[in-house]
Protein backbone atom coordinates (compact mmCIF):
# COMPACT_ATOMS: atom_id res chain seq x y z
CA UNK A 1 0.00 0.00 0.00
CA UNK A 2 1.19 3.48 -0.97
CA UNK A 3 0.01 6.79 -0.86
CA UNK A 4 2.75 8.81 -1.83
CA UNK A 5 3.92 9.64 -5.30
CA UNK A 6 7.27 11.25 -6.64
CA UNK A 7 6.83 14.51 -9.12
CA UNK A 8 8.49 12.13 -11.38
CA UNK A 9 5.87 9.53 -11.02
CA UNK A 10 2.82 12.39 -11.03
CA UNK A 11 4.08 13.35 -14.14
CA UNK A 12 3.59 10.23 -16.23
CA UNK A 13 0.54 9.14 -17.92
CA UNK A 14 -3.16 9.87 -16.71
CA UNK A 15 -3.75 5.71 -16.98
CA UNK A 16 -0.48 4.81 -15.12
CA UNK A 17 -1.40 6.82 -12.12
CA UNK A 18 -5.54 5.73 -12.38
CA UNK A 19 -3.73 1.92 -12.72
CA UNK A 20 -2.14 2.80 -9.50
CA UNK A 21 -4.66 4.14 -7.26
CA UNK A 22 -6.90 1.38 -8.21
CA UNK A 23 -4.88 -0.92 -7.32
CA UNK A 24 -4.25 0.37 -3.99
CA UNK A 25 -7.84 0.89 -3.09
CA UNK A 26 -8.26 -3.07 -4.16
CA UNK A 27 -5.08 -3.84 -1.30
CA UNK A 28 -7.43 -2.55 1.21
CA UNK A 29 -10.40 -4.77 0.52
CA UNK A 30 -10.54 -7.87 2.46
CA UNK A 31 -12.95 -9.50 0.63
CA UNK A 32 -12.59 -10.26 -3.08
CA UNK A 33 -16.23 -10.81 -3.95
CA UNK A 34 -17.42 -7.47 -2.55
CA UNK A 35 -19.21 -5.17 -5.22
CA UNK A 36 -16.48 -2.44 -4.44
CA UNK A 37 -13.90 -5.23 -5.21
CA UNK A 38 -15.44 -6.27 -8.55
CA UNK A 39 -16.06 -2.58 -9.60
CA UNK A 40 -12.74 -1.62 -9.21
CA UNK A 41 -11.37 -4.53 -11.45
CA UNK A 42 -14.04 -3.86 -14.12
CA UNK A 43 -12.41 -0.14 -14.20
CA UNK A 44 -9.06 -1.53 -13.92
CA UNK A 45 -9.93 -3.86 -16.97
CA UNK A 46 -11.59 -0.83 -19.05
CA UNK A 47 -8.62 1.37 -18.73
CA UNK A 48 -5.98 -1.46 -19.71
CA UNK A 49 -8.01 -2.53 -22.42
CA UNK A 50 -8.15 1.39 -23.60
CA UNK A 51 -4.66 1.49 -23.17
CA UNK A 52 -3.77 -1.86 -25.70
CA UNK A 53 -6.26 -0.31 -28.05
CA UNK A 54 -4.81 2.76 -28.40
CA UNK A 55 -1.22 1.38 -28.41
CA UNK A 56 -2.43 -0.61 -31.44
CA UNK A 57 -3.57 2.75 -33.73
CA UNK A 58 -0.47 4.10 -32.28
CA UNK A 59 -2.68 7.47 -31.59
CA UNK A 60 -4.55 8.87 -28.32
CA UNK A 61 -3.89 10.21 -25.77
CA UNK A 62 -3.15 7.00 -23.72
CA UNK A 63 -0.49 5.97 -26.18
CA UNK A 64 1.68 9.61 -26.24
CA UNK A 65 1.30 10.41 -22.40
CA UNK A 66 3.53 7.16 -21.77
CA UNK A 67 4.10 4.40 -20.22
CA UNK A 68 1.00 2.39 -17.94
Amino acid sequence: MRFRYTIKELNKSDAWLLLRIIEERKSTCTDVYSPLYKRLQELQNKICNKKKLSDKLGKGSWAEAGEV
